[in-house]
């Protein structure tokens, strides 16, 4: 008997971030991106036109329109039972408190690698609460770990990473780095290896978060 669908909403206004994060949650059979949107307004439209039909939200909090911390206790009112995973560069106490206490059942920093995002949306949809213990930790473990991956790079594959987060494609590099397409892939299957993620819309997203 297959499990059944878990259906996700993404609300982040960062394109390239809601890319990587819909390739990461294909990984998991289980799972269905049911819509994405770029501010909390039109988020509660769609939710408010399709009550019920949504398991968890990964909501950002800095949007346009209807932000995520205006947008957070509104969609806990209306939908007490909607699972909300709050996924922000902010980490401050501060807004990790108040998202807990308008509703969220877990707080994610954006620099986590995919494997800690699915476990943590694992967890939430197990009914569990999932949130840094302690902030300085969690923002120094995330830190040390993404220093000790990058530093696995070399000078030529942290310049090929860069283009690759840039949007330059496989022959762009290859013509600009004097260098064959099969030598541009065969870098880019090294990086993708060295730090430890599964595809080119994670490697983007982890160039773009760690500024690499």
């Amino acid at each position: 008997m297959q499990p059944p669908e878990i259906n996700i909403i993404i609300a982040d206004d960062h394109k390239m971030l809601v890319s990587g994060l819909i390739h990461i949650l294909a990984e998991e059979e289980d799972y269905t991106v049911q819509e994405t949107f770029s501010n909390g307004k039109d988020l509660l439209d769609f939710l408010h036109a399709n009550p019920g039909k949504t398991d968890l939200v990964i909501l950002d909090i800095n949007m346009p329109a209807l932000d995520g911390l205006t947008a957070l206790p509104l969609l806990h009112t209306a939908f007490p039972l909607l699972k909300i995973l709050v996924l922000s560069m902010y980490t401050s106490d501060e807004i990790i408190a108040r998202v807990r206490k308008a509703g969220a059942k877990g707080f994610l920093y954006k620099g986590a690698d995919a494997p800690v995002l699915i476990d943590t949306i694992k967890s939430i949809l197990q009914g569990n609460y999932v949130f840094p213990k302690d902030k300085n930790t969690f923002q120094a473990e995330l830190s040390d770990k993404a220093f000790i991956k990058l530093s696995l790079l070399s000078p030529r594959e942290k310049e090929i990473a860069r283009l690759i987060r840039d949007g330059l494609t496989t022959p762009m590099i290859a013509a600009k780095l004097f260098l064959s397409e099969y030598t541009v892939n065969t870098h880019r299957k090294n990086i993708i290896h060295k730090l430890e993620l599964r595809s080119t819309a994670e490697l983007i997203r982890f160039a773009t978060e760690h500024n690499l």
